[in-house]
């Protein structure tokens, strides 16, 4: 169950940042994603093919507590972070 809710946050997060991108509401954080963050397809693809191994990753690692415990701050790393973009999104259009 965390890992699907990993991916989902993957996806969730290129979208939103692609939206947040297209529509100027934010910059990209990340210097290195900011590179491709002229083209939302590409800023997707990006973060998606870096993100999403790595939650294979740690799936096929569950049995080790490091990996569990990455997972868990994972989770809440990225639960910070929709927060952070329902905040950002709900500030513009409010």
């Amino acid at each position: 169950m965390p890992y699907a809710l990993l991916v989902v946050y993957q996806i969730l997060d290129a979208g939103l940042t692609a939206i947040g991108l297209h529509t100027g509401m934010i910059a990209e954080a990340n210097p290195l994603l900011a590179l491709v963050a002229h083209s939302p397809a590409l800023l997707a693809i990006v973060k998606l093919s870096v993100a999403l191994p790595m939650v294979a990753i740690l799936h096929r690692a569950r049995r080790h507590s490091v990996a569990r415990y990455g997972t868990y701050a994972l989770l809440a790393i990225y639960s910070a972070l929709m927060v952070w973009h329902i905040v950002i999104l709900v500030a513009c259009y409010a």
